[in-house]
């Protein structure tokens, strides 16, 4: 990996307002990166966007995706629901779109990303139940 393009998200604009999990987020990416001897493109952040939203769907996801793949770069994200809470976007970001890389899991195989995109999902689906309850 030559370079990346960093993506960070968070769901609520009480988040966005807050700044410290874009921040987090962002100097993880950094960090990873530096460490990696890696040229970060670009950072994109989508501010108030829930992990539900379709990854084309999203401002500046979709962005990020379309100069990764003119680029030739990875999207690097924090953590693998930072992309998606959904399966289905997840496996379709690995099979039709670009390389990702989770800073958490930087090695993990394409098996591990799925059961961890189904647990995403799960506590999306938790957090909903949670909320209406």
């Amino acid at each position: 990996m030559n370079k990346a393009v960093i993506y960070v998200r968070c769901s609520t604009q009480r988040q966005a307002k807050s700044g410290l999990g874009l921040e987090d987020q962002r100097e993880r990416c950094l960090s990873f990166c530096k460490e990696r001897g890696v040229e970060v493109i670009g950072i994109y952040v989508d501010e108030g966007v829930s992990g539900k939203v379709a990854p084309e769907e999203r401002p500046y996801l979709s962005q990020a995706l379309q100069v990764a793949r003119q680029e030739g770069a990875k999207i690097v994200v924090a953590k693998l629901d930072r992309l998606s809470r959904e399966v289905h976007c997840v496996a379709g970001l690995m099979k039709h779109q670009v390389d990702f890389v989770v800073v958490e899991h930087p090695d993990a195989p394409s098996f591990l990303l799925h059961i961890l995109a189904s647990m995403n999902q799960f506590e999306r689906e938790q957090i909903s139940k949670r909320t209406k309850d």
